[in-house]
């Protein structure tokens, strides 16, 4: 009987002891649920951070779930960047485009970076490539125009300025119908300025000549006004230039610097030489191994040459030489016969030379050759060129025989 009764006992602890359990799992199921709804509540307005272990699928003991709260991380410091809204796109910049002066080397490289065609674009938004204007090459002292353009003009080359120097050959190889219109383009120039310009006047052969004859200390401008310029026409075709010598434009090219002018024209018709003996009569920084091209290169640093090649093609090379020096110009003129008349003419000349290089006629043998040169010119009808010819030995004591030949060709002329 005892054993009946302790297992009736045990029977109803054991039921007892189940059905409190299941309450006591009821109850933590419904305290679990309700920890992890206050849980989200909290940690949604104070950002605490915690970690949930779920449990494996209640057994039949029903364990609970657990939820452990770790430590909160640091509060992140505040922003003071305003918070920008995502759910639209930005505006759009309307900015204008900035241009952008690019090297002319570098303008097609950027360029091409703009557009996309190079590797690692950027684009830029704020800046469009514009590209550089090429530029002229510099000008030559010949070319740079003034913005008043006032300026003087001799057989066709042209400078800007006021004050201007004239330089013209007066070589024997100018004697004659060469002489008279290098004389008549000069005067025609001048009359060309404007009273307020200015001008001054050098002959050359192996002396130089100053304008009106006057002293060393009589050089400076004078104004182009009409009364000066008539002035000056009068003592140019008086000059007598078959009185001299050679052709050597240094003292002159020296005399017109020292003016300073904006611009110097230098006229000739042959290659330049050097007197036998160097003594020239004015003061000149040349020395007498100075070629002209070495005096030039020394004193001409700011002042343009303006050359004019004459008649004579062969002397164009040495002249553009010295405006190349100085950032002039050189222009060649030709002669106003035909070119056979003129190779004809040419060839006497040439020939002259040989025989009288001086132009003075003073030996038999050129005596002679300017008769033969001046007959053969009388006979193609070139009487004016035979004129200048024999003019030199007008005040000559010739040989009977020459004098009656010279009488004679002066009676073909005269016809």
């Amino acid at each position: 009987m005892p054993t009946t009764m302790n297992l009736a006992v045990n029977s109803q602890n054991e039921s007892t002891s189940r059905a409190n359990w299941r309450g006591y799992a009821i109850s933590a199921t419904l305290h679990a649920v309700l920890l992890l709804a206050l849980a989200f509540v909290v940690l949604g307005e104070s950002g605490v951070e915690t970690f949930i272990v779920t449990a494996k699928q209640a057994t039949s003991r029903a364990e609970p779930l657990i939820a452990i709260p770790l430590e909160p991380a640091p509060a992140p410091e505040p922003q003071k960047s305003e918070a920008i809204e995502l759910d639209s796109p930005p505006p759009k910049l309307s900015l204008a485009p900035i241009p952008v002066d690019l090297p002319g080397r570098l303008a097609s490289q950027r360029l091409g970076a703009l557009s996309g065609s190079g590797q690692n674009v950027v684009t830029v938004a704020h800046a469009q490539p514009v590209t550089k204007t090429e530029t002229k090459p510099k000008e030559k002292a010949a070319d740079a125009v003034p913005s008043d353009s006032r300026r003087a003009t001799f057989f066709g080359s042209h400078a800007y300025g006021n004050n201007f120097v004239f330089i013209l050959d007066a070589s024997p190889s100018m004697v004659g119908a060469r002489y008279r219109r290098a004389c008549d383009e000069l005067i025609a120039s001048l009359m060309k300025l404007e009273d307020s310009q200015s001008f001054y006047v050098l002959l050359f052969s192996w002396r130089t000549q100053l304008m009106f004859d006057g002293p060393l200390a009589s050089i400076q401008f004078i104004p182009a006004t009409d009364e000066n310029v008539d002035r000056f026409r009068q003592w140019l075709y008086a000059q007598d230039v078959r009185k001299n010598n050679g052709t050597d434009p240094r003292v002159a090219l020296d005399l017109a610097e020292r003016l300073q002018p904006d611009a110097v024209f230098l006229l000739s018709d042959g290659e330049f030489n050097k007197p036998p003996r160097w003594n020239p009569s004015m003061p000149t920084r040349a020395m007498p191994q100075h070629s002209v091209a070495r005096l030039v290169e020394m004193i001409y640093e700011t002042i343009p040459l303006h050359c004019i090649a004459f008649e004579i093609a062969a002397c164009e090379p040495g002249l553009r030489a010295l405006s190349v020096l100085t950032g002039g110009s050189c222009r060649f003129v030709p002669p106003l016969r035909p070119d056979a008349d003129q190779i004809f003419l040419t060839k006497l000349e040439n020939q002259l030379r040989q025989v009288d290089p001086q132009g003075t006629g003073d030996s038999f043998r050129a005596q002679q050759t300017r008769l033969t040169i001046a007959n053969w010119l009388v006979e193609k009808g070139f009487t004016e060129e035979a004129q200048d010819v024999i003019e030199v030995l007008a005040d000559k004591q010739l040989p009977s025989r020459l004098q009656r030949k010279l009488e004679s060709i002066q009676g073909k002329i005269s016809e």
